[in-house]
């Protein structure tokens, strides 16, 4: 799974899920235009789940880390 919020007001991309990704060769979260494919998402964090429960860890953990309204 993976988790990105986009601040319309400042123009960025935040990897909520970035704690939890240890590669420290993690780049900067970033929107490329492919030809083929359009818009894609590009160094996001991506985590997997085994469990349901371990999901909704995560999910309730970045709706925490979200930043909402300023």
């Amino acid at each position: 799974m993976s988790a990105v919020q986009y601040s319309q007001r400042e123009n960025q991309l935040t990897d909520l899920l970035s704690p939890f990704n240890s590669d420290p060769r993690r780049k900067a979260v970033k929107i490329v235009d492919d030809p083929r494919a359009g818009a894609l998402l590009e160094n996001e964090s991506e985590i997997r789940v085994d469990s349901p429960d371990l999901a909704l860890f995560y999910l309730n953990t970045v709706a925490d880390h979200r930043v909402v309204g300023q």
